[in-house]
This record gives structure tokens, C-alpha cells and sequence, in this order.
């Protein structure tokens, strides 16, 4: 067992399909098991943030079943997917940052009203001012900026980011229809920049949209002082008749992975690897008569992928 490890996913880290809940893949491994039936990355992003990150406790992050047959080929829902993923990976990986509503961080300064963004999330400052901001210092060749974002029409539509005086991006944190299955009408998202030369760097959040709320997370860099290892899992295939009665393709699939694969570099030098799921489980091996869950070989093949991960 790999003791401390907290795992962060849906039914399949839940143990949906293993006959006896012991031969589920986290139960391979290590007690602490978060994942939850049906959830999708913006509720797994809701979830990851009301952790205290441990330095040594690795985590595993596996979500995107849900979002597939959710999003299917919406590039804008497949985009958020990402962000939301994005996110759980800061939030854990990137121990040393600013969280304004914490006072954590250097905070160098703000402007205009805000206020705690209040319960399930509670993790950071609020405004609806136009030309409200926040802006903080951290280090690193790279910044995450850690945003609200869902489908209401009081989200703004834009927020400005700027690195050292210089806008980097205009973003929305309003995106239709990303509502999950859940019944969760946002997510926790994170937007990332690279390419900066090495040492601090001022990051502001600035609202553009009067009367636009604007939910300020965190805001970190890439240089850490101590950081977790995370296993970021790619989404299995599915059946080929679990494709057929759930509408959605494998191309869907390889778009969602694709998402995934893209992130663990923004990472580099941090302790984040990949666990190819989509690879280690084989359909007619591995999955029960849904199609999408794995039986107790499905769950055997993804704890020997997470344990290969873990070692590298």
C-alpha cells in the first residue's frame, strides 16, 4: 500500500465494477479513496480544493468519463474540462502560493470591494467592481492563475490578467453549459502562462465587466519549495457498444486524452507523471458488461499503471 495517498476521480476510483470492493484499484493501493459516482472535472475541482495539500502525500487525479458522454465534442466544454483538471493538478502540486483571501502568499496589492467567496467553495475573494483587481508576486518560469468558472450569467466575461504590467489574456469565466451531471454549475479553473524568465514575477487579476463577478483562487508559480507527486491518469476506451449506446466515439475520447497530455508538461520539473489508462486497459480484458467501468482484471491493470507511474 501506498500509505496517505488520496485519490480524486468518479465511480471507477469509487470501485464501480470490482465484485468486492477490496479487488477496487485504490483499495490496491491505499485507504483514502475521494473519487464519486458520476462526478465530472468541475466537481472533482470542487472537491480537491477543500484539501490542505500535504507535501508528501501523492494523489491521484482521474476524471473525464463523465465529461465525455457530458461535453462529447464541444471544443469550448472539452476546453473547461481541461481548465478544471488544470486546477486539481495546481492546487496540489504548486504548495507555496498567494491565496488573497488567506492573506498567503505576498500579496502586493488590490483595488475595489471584495469579499470571501462564501460556502461549498470558500477558497478565495469575490468582486462585481469593474477595474477591481488583485495582484500578487511569485516565482518561476511559469504562472497559474486560479479562477471561478461556470455557466451563470453574473460570471464575467472579462477578466483581465496582466504579468509584470504586461496583459498576457482576456478570458471569460462564464461558459454555457458546462452544468455536470452533479448538478454543479461551476468549476474551479486555472489558467497557465509559460515561457517567463526564472524569478519573481507581479501577476494581477484585474475585472473588465461592470457588474461581472470575478472569483480569485490562487495565483502560484512554478518554483516550489517542496511539492507532492501526482499521477494524472488519462480516460480508458470504452466498449465499442458502450460507444454505441452512450452516442458519443473514440475520437471523443483521444480528444479528451489529448487535454490531458498537454497539461503534465506545464509541469515539468514538478513531480506530476502520467498513468496511461487509455493504453493499459483493454476493452474486452478489462471492462464489465457496461462497457465503461473496469471488472476486477480493469481494476488490477489500473493499479499496476498507477504503481508503474508512482515508481518512475
Amino acid at each position: 500500500h501506498v500509505r496517505h495517498m488520496i485519490c480524486f476521480g468518479d465511480s471507477i476510483t469509487h470501485g464501480y465494477g470490482a465484485s468486492v470492493q477490496a479487488k477496487a484499484w485504490v483499495d490496491m493501493l491505499i485507504p483514502v479513496n475521494v473519487g464519486t459516482p458520476a462526478a465530472q472535472a468541475a466537481d472533482v475541482s470542487i472537491a480537491a480544493h477543500q484539501f490542505t495539500p500535504w507535501h508528501l502525500s501523492p494523489y491521484t487525479v482521474f476524471v473525464g468519463t463523465n465529461d465525455i458522454t457530458r461535453y462529447r465534442d464541444n471544443a469550448d466544454k472539452r476546453a473547461f474540462y481541461a481548465r478544471c483538471v488544470r486546477s486539481v493538478v495546481a492546487w496540489l502540486a504548486l504548495t507555496d502560493k498567494a491565496i488573497p483571501r488567506l492573506a498567503q502568499g505576498q500579496i502586493i496589492s488590490s483595488g475595489g470591494t471584495w469579499q470571501p467567496t462564501p460556502a461549498p467553495n470558500g477558497i478565495g475573494l469575490y468582486t462585481t467592481d469593474v477595474y477591481a483587481y488583485q495582484s500578487v508576486r511569485v516565482n518561476g518560469t511559469r504562472v497559474f492563475v486560479g479562477l471561478s468558472e461556470g455557466d451563470n450569467p453574473a460570471m464575467s466575461t472579462g477578466v483581465r490578467i496582466l504579468i509584470d504590467g504586461v496583459i498576457v489574456a482576456d478570458v471569460s469565466v462564464r461558459t454555457a453549459g458546462v452544468g455536470t451531471h452533479l448538478g454543479s454549475w461551476y468549476g474551479n479553473a486555472c489558467w497557465s502562462f509559460g515561457g517567463l524568465t526564472p524569478g519573481p514575477h507581479d501577476v494581477t487579476v484585474q475585472n473588465m465587466q461592470a457588474g461581472g463577478t470575478v472569483h480569485v483562487n490562487y495565483i502560484a508559480g512554478n518554483t516550489q519549495t517542496a511539492t507532492p507527486k501526482i499521477v494524472l491518469c488519462t480516460v480508458p476506451k470504452y466498449s465499442d457498444a458502450a460507444y454505441a449506446w452512450s452516442d458519443t466515439t473514440p475520437t471523443m475520447t483521444t480528444a479528451f486524452n489529448a487535454e490531458v497530455l498537454a497539461l503534465a508538461p506545464e509541469f515539468a520539473g514538478l513531480k506530476v507523471v502520467i498513468a496511461d489508462l487509455h493504453a493499459a486497459v483493454i476493452p474486452n480484458l478489462h471492462l464489465t458488461p457496461d462497457g465503461v467501468h473496469p471488472n476486477d482484471a480493469g481494476h488490477q491493470a489500473i493499479a499496476l499503471a498507477v504503481r508503474q507511474a508512482l515508481a518512475a
